[in-house]
């Protein structure tokens, strides 16, 4: 019904990509890819969960020469990399959200102002209510996408203003669910794990300049610049969790900025050797515009990876129960639109 999906894009590519995608009557909720101009689009799925039916079945036991995963087309190791195994190091690198930041995001929600309280309590009526969903049956139809209107909200403001407060007190540095890579790890480890994938797949080398969007405080970048030696570049739309970028000494405070991707980029072309964006895009109001900014702003060469949601072929929004379910999970997770993932293909 819906998947995550990974997907790396190079400015030269032409054409959209080739199938990558799971069986007609599965769920796939974790859904990993690379595209090149040779090889198409090549997906391994790590998923925890499928759906038959109506019902919920077990974790998926099955693994693959590729390593714990679940195969839908086996990639090609050059274009999508297994991660190695997780060790202790990684935790010690990780640096976490310290008690100063955990007691001021207590002091900001003990003390947020009744303005703030009652738009956040608004904002899931107004942002999360006949949010925009394009099905298979819509990309067969020649149906066009519809965008997310409030992608550049101030009701989207006002959610990330409070949510970041109510993360940083459960010391929730990355708003994002990762793909379960290693089962037997915590999310926080499955994080660390999918972000060695994706370093890998932005192909850096010491000294690049890569931009995220929808950076959050700037904790990805971090690990990111770490894992590549490339200098980070973030924006995001609430300027609070800039303002905790800021104040990481391991970040380039000029660097980070509040930003807005479904308005013109405030960057000179060809200013990036790579583009990410970790579960921002939901919100993405015009994506013909945002990816032509997201291709003005690459060097020549440079790629594009996604990590998002989108819909499978076996979403059915007449059914009550997938779309009952789907409509839990957004106002859980908080995205946004919800699209038949051709459409993020072509």
């Amino acid at each position: 019904m819906g998947w995550q999906s990974r997907a790396v894009v190079q400015p030269t590519l032409a054409g959209s990509a080739g199938p990558g995608r799971a069986g007609p009557n599965s769920f796939q909720k974790y859904f990993t890819g690379a595209y090149s101009p040779s090889q198409g689009f090549n997906g391994i799925n790590a998923s925890p969960f499928e759906m038959a039916g109506d019902a919920v079945v077990s974790p998926i036991p099955e693994a693959d020469p590729c390593g714990r995963f679940r195969p839908l087309r086996c990639p090609v190791r050059d274009q999508v990399s297994v991660p190695r195994p997780y060790t202790a190091g990684d935790a010690v690198k990780h640096r976490p959200t310290t008690i100063r930041d955990r007691l001021g995001a207590l002091r900001g929600l003990l003390t947020i102002s009744d303005d703030d309280y009652n738009a956040y309590m608004r904002s899931y009526g107004e942002l999360f209510v006949d949010s925009p969903e394009n099905t298979r049956a819509d990309y067969d139809n020649g149906v066009p996408l519809r965008g997310y209107p409030q992608g550049s909200s101030n009701e989207l403001t006002e959610l990330y203003k409070v949510i970041h407060l109510l993360c940083t007190l459960g010391s929730v540095e990355k708003m994002y669910m990762p793909p379960q890579i290693d089962p037997d790890k915590s999310v926080l480890a499955n994080q660390i794990l999918f972000e060695r994938i994706v370093a890998a797949d932005l192909n850096l080398t010491p000294g690049d300049k890569v931009l995220e969007l929808g950076c959050g405080c700037g904790a990805i970048a971090e690990h990111i610049a770490e894992l590549t030696g490339a200098t980070p570049y973030g924006i995001n739309l609430d300027h609070s969790q800039i303002e905790k970028a800021w104040r990481n000494p391991n970040l380039p405070r000029s660097n980070f900025q509040t930003g807005d991707f479904n308005k013109a980029l405030e960057f000179d072309d060809e200013s990036f050797d790579a583009v990410y964006a970790i579960q921002p895009m939901t919100y993405v109001s015009n994506h013909a515009f945002t990816f032509s900014e997201v291709l003005r702003v690459l060097r020549p060469g440079g790629r594009f990876v996604i990590n998002d949601v989108a819909a499978l072929d076996a979403y059915n929004r007449d059914d009550e129960h997938q779309r009952t379910l789907i409509q839990h999970t957004r106002e859980l997770t908080v995205f946004g639109g919800f699209w038949f993932y051709k459409y993020w293909e072509d």
